[in-house]
């Protein structure tokens, strides 16, 4: 009777090395994201000589993802700013500027290539309500305006057009007691091409211009809201909290600034060649392997 002999024998050293791929081995990525919001410190005026103001600001930064040979970053920036007089009186102003700033590394090891694009999507409402007061047409004013843009492509800085705004402005008065229009917008720029690797910083600002401007005009009594979600934390601020009247997600809101780059080259993992020398020397150790066991 012939019993089957079934032998054991360790997959060899350099074979088992051989199967680990190295980080390095993934050439082209985006790296060192710093996203910063580098808007105006929030304010809160509650209630004195009948007037309520906030604004508030807050962002982060997503992971990086890899989708084929294009990698990308996206950026979140929120935020609120209203205003309520209570008493006729002299015109109140609300100047509100959110802005953000985010630098990366695009690593390019073996100079290959690749393109750098920015997209922007800015989405929220503009809101005003008419109380009391005189029937002039601008009574109560809620504005605002694009993005200043400063792009640095890591040899001095690079002129592109706006890639964000927040609307132009509404009113609300005697005729027209209540506005809530939806701003929606969407911007997109071509950043360059470039090789090797390279550190970027792209800055997107409303300062110095009047940008998120609220507006009460005299002898008026109303609110107004810029709502790009956040809510305000005073509760007088009706307009300024979620859910509004559009009954939107505040996770919907704000602006969602992305960095694209697609590179000339693969972005899956492959050996190292050190690596590929071990797994080729591993292959050739269970090849001796298997026809040791085919004498046996």
């Amino acid at each position: 009777m012939h019993y089957l002999s079934i032998k054991s024998f360790a997959l060899p050293a350099l074979a088992t090395a051989a199967i680990l791929f190295s980080p390095a081995g993934f050439a082209s990525t985006i790296s060192n994201v710093v996203y910063q919001n580098t808007s105006r410190p929030d304010t809160l005026e509650d209630g004195v000589s009948g007037v309520h103001s906030q604004f508030r600001s807050s962002g982060s930064v997503g992971p990086v993802i890899t989708n084929g040979n294009t990698v990308s970053v996206t950026s979140t920036t929120q935020w609120v700013g209203g205003y309520r007089v209570a008493a006729a009186g002299f015109a109140h102003l609300l100047f509100i500027y959110p802005s953000l700033s985010l630098s990366f590394t695009v690593d390019d090891p073996f100079n290959l290539g690749y393109s750098l694009d920015a997209s922007s999507l800015t989405r929220g409402y503009l809101s005003a309500i008419h109380e009391s007061g005189s029937d002039f047409s601008l009574a109560i004013t809620a504005a605002g305006t694009n993005f200043g843009v400063s792009f640095d492509s890591g040899s001095g800085p690079v002129s592109i057009g706006p890639l964000a705004t927040f609307g132009d402005s509404i009113a609300a008065n005697s005729t027209t007691t209540s506005v809530n229009q939806l701003v929606n917008t969407s911007r997109a720029a071509n950043l360059g091409t470039f090789s090797g690797t390279r550190n970027f910083s792209l800055v997107l600002s409303w300062e110095p211009s009047p940008a998120g401007t609220i507006v009460f005009q005299n002898a008026e009594v109303g609110q107004a809201a810029i709502r790009f979600g956040m809510s305000s934390t005073l509760d007088p601020l009706t307009l300024s909290k979620y859910p509004g009247a559009d009954g939107e997600a505040a996770s919907d809101h704000g602006n969602f600034l992305t960095v694209t780059a697609t590179f000339n080259e693969s972005t899956e993992a492959v050996p190292e060649p050190a690596t590929s020398a071990l797994l080729g020397a591993g292959l050739v150790a269970m090849g001796f392997a298997a026809r040791r066991r085919g004498r046996a």
